[in-house]
């Protein structure tokens, strides 16, 4: 019997195409990229396409996930998404897959995915693994006495010197913000919580930030547990901080200006290692460079998948989806 595979896989508008108003049902792949895989898909004979199958418009009735009406684990025998879900804790789009995957198997898998989205779990993850990542914190004010909270922030900030603080699911960049003095995380806490109690990121990640050549920033794009390319951002893309400090930042939330670049076999090694400790099919790593070699400091489910830099390194993106998708839902 043939496969059914269900499909979740819209396309990533471009600025100005009909749909780029509705980042809530954007997909993650340009037409680029996007066309020429959903023909593959389609003309491949180990399975039956079965698609828009959207699992954010679905409704959960009885333990059953329903979509347009119909149960989706009457109408597949596995699930492949790939689309802009929403990342907090306990979302509707989460869910809905975690209770699909009791019924069939779902690619990425939710609970795996769930982990590799959200920086905290992820740097504990790799970290667990041997993975090198900077040293990191996690604590909440509704946990502890602000004096006391207060106390241990600026005994670690005095040991590390700077943090990062994150957004814990990830923002493109944005709200990833210099923490050099206790005071101004004092006080950023507290106007956390005099707005709104308590934080809604599920407490406040701290990464030590590491000094480091922003020329050897580089990032590796894996699919399948294989190695796509690295590539570096361009100046267009690092936003100061203080103190002569950088970060990358996106501010449109596209992507883009980006030249490929060659990755060393410690950046392959720590790459390899971070993406069998994760288990998501798709997945990319952010990387600086140390006296001590490289070190991950992001992790991306939806990393750049770019059409000029896979042409660069003689590579078929669509090929390279489909195989990995086979890889998932016929082993």
């Amino acid at each position: 019997m043939t496969l059914r595979l269900g499909l979740c896989l819209p396309l990533r508008p471009s600025l100005h195409e009909p749909g780029s108003e509705t980042p809530a049902l954007w997909g993650c792949l340009g037409e680029a990229i996007h066309a020429p895989l959903m023909q593959r898909l389609r003309a491949d004979e180990r399975w039956r396409c079965v698609e828009h199958l959207d699992v954010r418009q679905a409704m959960i009735l009885g333990g059953e996930v329903e979509v347009g009406g119909a149960r989706v684990a009457d109408q597949v025998d596995a699930y492949f998404w790939y689309a802009e879900i929403d990342r907090t804790p306990g979302s509707f789009h989460l869910e809905a897959l975690k209770t699909l995957a009791l019924s069939i198997p779902v690619f990425p898998d939710p609970w795996k995915w769930e982990v590799a989205v959200d920086k905290y779990r992820a740097h504990l993850a790799l970290r667990r693994a041997g993975v090198a990542v900077p040293d990191f914190m996690l604590c909440d004010a509704g946990t502890l006495p602000l004096p006391k909270l207060h106390a241990q922030l600026e005994e670690v900030l005095s040991d590390w010197g700077a943090a990062v603080l994150k957004p814990r699911r990830g923002a493109w960049g944005k709200g990833v913000m210099l923490v050099d003095d206790s005071a101004s995380l004092r006080d950023l806490i507290g106007y956390v919580r005099a707005t709104t109690q308590r934080s809604p990121d599920g407490g406040y990640f701290l990464e030590r930030y590491l000094d480091n050549d922003l020329d050897e920033w580089v990032s590796a794009t894996m699919i399948g547990g294989e190695i796509m390319y690295g590539y570096k951002k361009r100046a267009s893309k690092h936003a100061a901080m203080r103190q002569g400090r950088y970060k990358i930042f996106d501010a449109d939330e596209r992507g883009g200006e980006v030249d490929e670049h060659a990755l060393s076999a410690a950046h392959v090694e720590q790459a390899a290692r971070a993406s069998q400790a994760l288990g998501c099919p798709i997945i990319g790593f952010d990387m600086i460079f140390t006296a001590q070699g490289p070190v991950i400091v992001d992790e991306n489910t939806s990393p750049g998948n770019y059409p000029e830099l896979y042409a660069q390194v003689g590579r078929e993106p669509a090929a390279a989806f489909v195989e990995m998708i086979a890889g998932c839902v016929l082993e």
